[in-house]
């Protein structure tokens, strides 16, 4: 495999702040006061759900960066595996956002701030994960 070394340790120091920073927005991102609107609640407990998905795609990306750095046989299958999952997620995100919370937290007055911060995180997120896969399938990644 002659994917740059490069590749890979992008890939494993990006997995590792995702697996730390997840970590601490997970453990550490306050809950909603008490006296919130019930759609706040919701948005809290499916922000928890998706940051503990998202430390699970960022510890793949870890192990994929490494195998990748390592030039390891299967390092071809985790990178592409993990950009899966990431932009699957992603797009997950989006939709229950947008499909479900977005028209409720505009009936809260909170829900074209909450709609832009959505866009741009999602349109950062779907960039990282594409590379991976634009490089990964160049003819030096495939033929290993």
């Amino acid at each position: 495999m002659t994917v740059p070394r490069t590749l890979g340790t992008l890939m494993t120091v990006f997995g590792g702040l995702g697996v730390v920073f997840g970590a601490l927005g997970v453990f550490a991102g306050g809950a909603p006061p008490a006296n919130a609107a019930p759609v706040w609640q919701t948005f809290a407990s499916l922000n928890t759900a998706f940051g503990v998905l998202g430390i699970a795609i960022s510890a793949l990306e870890l192990v994929a960066g490494l195998a990748v750095t390592r030039q390891s046989r299967r390092a071809r299958k985790l990178a592409l595996g993990y950009a899966a999952l990431a932009l699957a997620s992603t797009v997950a995100w989006l939709v229950v956002v947008f499909a479900w919370l977005e028209p409720a937290l505009g009936k809260a007055d909170a829900g074209s701030a909450i709609g832009i911060g959505i866009v741009f995180s999602v349109l950062a997120g779907l960039v990282w994960p594409l590379a991976v896969i634009l490089l990964m399938r160049r003819a030096p990644a495939t033929t290993a």
